[in-house]
This record gives C-alpha cells, sequence and structure tokens, in this order.
C-alpha cells in the first residue's frame, strides 16, 4: 500500500517480518536461526530478538507477505507461533505513528491488531479510542469481523507497523486456524509426525530425488507405537519395515505397505532359519523360516529380490539416550543400507543437558555414525520446531 504522509521525514519503508511465541528461550533460538539463514530475511538486520518475539527485515526489501508464505512452508513454523507480524514501515515515534495512523485507517474499516510487546498493546488501543477523527469516520478497532488489519510493533522508540485487508491477513499472516476452533489443518498429524515431516523438509533437492523419485523401503527402528511408520507409509512409491519388540498401534499394523518385525534391531540382520508360515504382517520369534535375514524375508514379501535397491531411508525416533539409540539401533541396520542412503535420528539429550552437553553428544553420534561409513561433510544437525528443547535431529548420508 501507498500513504501519503504527513512527516514524510519521520516515517521511512521498512519490509519486515515477525514472530511471536509464549515466552521461550529454547524456540527463540530455533526462530532466530531459522530467520537468519533464510533466503527471504536479510541476516544483518535483526530488529527484534526476545524470548517471546524474533523481527527481521526481509531480504533486499522484498515484499514481506511472500516472505512470510515462504517462510510458513516449513513445517512448525506457523504452528508454533502465538502470532505472526509483516509490516512495511518504520516511524520515529508512537506520537507521529498515531497521527500518521489516523488519516491512513479507511472509512468504515473494522480494525484488528496485532502489536507488541503485550505492554504496548492496551496503550495503544486507549490511544485509538479517543481519536476522534477515526470516531467520526466510524473506524471500530475490533478483533472479530476485521475489514483490516493493523500490524504495529514498538521496537525501542520507533513503531514498526503494516496495514493489511482481511484477505492479506487470513491468507498469510493469520496463523492456522485462527478464529476458527473447528479448523481443519492441511497436516493433521501429532507431533511425533511433524518431526520427520520436517526433517524431510531440510534434505537437499539431491538427496530428495534419490530417495522419493522411485520405489523407496523404510526401515523404522525403534518404532513403536508407529507415528513415524504411519506418516512414512502415507507417502507416494513408500513401504515401511517397522521394528520394534513392543507393538504397534492396530491403524499403523493394517497398513497395506507396512511390515512388523517385532524384534531388537540386531536380530534383524542375523541370519535366520525360517519355516514356511502363511505370509503374516508381523513376524516374531515363532515365524522363522528358509535361511536368511527376518529383515530381508520382509521387504522381499514388499518388494521382491531386488528389495536392497530400495532400501534407502533408515529411521529412529527411539526415547533412548543418543549414544544407546544409534549404536543399538541405527548401526546394526544401516549395514543394509544402500551407499547413498539417508538416516534421519532423534536425539534424545535428556534434561538439564546444557549446551555444552548437547556438543558433547552430537559428536559422541558424529563419531559413531562416521565409523559405521556415513559422510561427514553431509552429516548435519537441526533443532526442528517440532523438536523439544531436549532434542536435536541428525539426518547423515551413507558412503
Amino acid at each position: 500500500m501507498k500513504f501519503d504522509f504527513q512527516d514524510k521525514d519521520k516515517t521511512s519503508e521498512l519490509n519486515f517480518i515477525g514472530v511471536n511465541f509464549k515466552e521461550n528461550i529454547s524456540l527463540s533460538k530455533r526462530y532466530e536461526e531459522y530467520l537468519i539463514q533464510s533466503a527471504e530475511t536479510d541476516s544483518d538486520s535483526l530488529l527484534s530478538l526476545f524470548p517471546d518475539c524474533v523481527v527481521v527485515a526481509t531480504s533486499d526489501g522484498g515484499d514481506p507477505l511472500s516472505a512470510l508464505s515462504k517462510l510458513c512452508q516449513r513445517i512448525g513454523f506457523a504452528r508454533c507461533s502465538g502470532r505472526m507480524f509483516a509490516g512495511n514501515f518504520v516511524t520515529e515515534s508512537l506520537d507521529q505513528f498515531l497521527t500518521e495512523i489516523q488519516d491512513i485507517l479507511p472509512d468504515k474499516s473494522r480494525v484488528r491488531i496485532h502489536c507488541y510487546p503485550p505492554k504496548y498493546t492496551a496503550h495503544l488501543l486507549d490511544q485509538l479510542d479517543i481519536i476522534e477523527n477515526l470516531k467520526s469516520r466510524e473506524v471500530l478497532i475490533t478483533p472479530t469481523n476485521p475489514t483490516h488489519l493493523l500490524v504495529s510493533l514498538m521496537i525501542e522508540q520507533s513503531v514498526c507497523w503494516g496495514l493489511y485487508t482481511e484477505e492479506e491477513y487470513r491468507g498469510t499472516i493469520a496463523r492456522p486456524g485462527d478464529g476458527d476452533r473447528n479448523h481443519i489443518f492441511d497436516m493433521n498429524f501429532n507431533k511425533a509426525q511433524s518431526k520427520i515431516a520436517e526433517a524431510l523438509q531440510l534434505l537437499t533437492p539431491a538427496e530428495s530425488r534419490f530417495l522419493f523419485d522411485s520405489d523407496l523401503l523404510v526401515v523404522d527402528v525403534g518404532a513403536a507405537p508407529g507415528g513415524w511408520s504411519a506418516y512414512l507409509a502415507s507417502l507416494p512409491k513408500v513401504a515401511v519395515v517397522a521394528v520394534d519388540p513392543a507393538a504397534l498401534d492396530p491403524e499403523v499394523l493394517a497398513m497395506d505397505n507396512t511390515r512388523h518385525l517385532r524384534l531388537k534391531a540386531e536380530e534383524v540382520v542375523q541370519t535366520q532359519t525360517f519355516v514356511d508360515q502363511p505370509r503374516s504382517k508381523t513376524t516374531s520369534e515363532a515365524d522363522r523360516s528358509s535361511s536368511q535375514t527376518p529383515l530381508e524375508k520382509t521387504a522381499r514379501d514388499l518388494y521382491g529380490h531386488d528389495w536392497k535397491d530400495k532400501f534407502r531411508l533408515l529411521t529412529c525416533d527411539a526415547n533412548l539416550d543418543v549414544r544407546d539409540s544409534v549404536r543399538d539401533l541405527v548401526l546394526p541396520v544401516s549395514k543394509a543400507l544402500v551407499p547413498g542412503g539417508i538416516a534421519v535420528i532423534t536425539l534424545k539429550l535428556g534434561r538439564r543437558v546444557g549446551e555444552d552437553g548437547v556438543v558433547r553428544k552430537v559428536t559422541a553420534v558424529t563419531e559413531l555414525l562416521a565409523g559405521a561409513g556415513f559422510e561427514l561433510p553431509a552429516l548435519r544437525t537441526a533443532w526442528l520446531f517440532s523438536n523439544s528443547k531436549n532434542e536435536r535431529t541428525v539426518i547423515a548420508r551413507k558412503l
């Protein structure tokens, strides 16, 4: 929008986006990291960094709605937020902002306000309520059925702000489900599933093509109750072998493209002698047949004799210490993973581990994976929006 300001020297263009959330240092760090590393933002223009809010300018003065829309493609970005912001201007003081905004709000408009910090909200609402110009033009400040959204952030002594139509607000700035208690989310899965969905977004284009351009076999170790297995099995051209001595959720087990090995990870890659039995969704101790590994027998049931070429993704979200989950669950099965295959692993760090402890545990996992034939340059650790404060996610590629 273009506006004719009363004092053009005190208001300037500044395209920005921001996120407000429940005070949480770990979430603030994740938003900061994501926003400053994004191509949509200017890492040198971090306007606000607090435990409950991060605001940053867009890259090269880019359109904030377009930037926010692209940032929201990352799973967890919008749903972890309490409120999202976008704006185009900065005015030197609150008094000058109030002078400018009273002529800018359209006649008979219904204006919803998004503010930061919270203590500024009440003050701004009080000030807007007493402006005669707005009363005479029948401008109503209300959160219900708005025609416009006014974003107003007090940062130091300046006001960063923007004015948007209801369509722009609903289409981009509103959190999913804002104002709709019965909202149906596009990706309506649980938090465990959101971790694997978000992790797959961090694959390089080449890695994504390698995994998903043709039939894919996923082995999910430590799978019970089956959240990751269910999500992965819902993807096109994917079949899943879930490995866990514990039971899977019946709905997961009922999926045609899933199989459950109720064995320890080390057991599924040990050659066994099986006795022919009718095909079963679950292979247990009593099901052993011809000389092959349980993994091989089950994978052949899904993909035939060329299953080995399709085993390109190994996943683990087991609730174990990071070193135990990698050493006891991931490494035994990774021997069958094809060269170039990807491992996605949730690292459970434990409580009160501290930053030094995180570094130690990530280093230990990196050494274990490197020793098992995973590429060090391609190995990376991410703190996903879907991770808890005591989790990290590792993505590794086998040599």
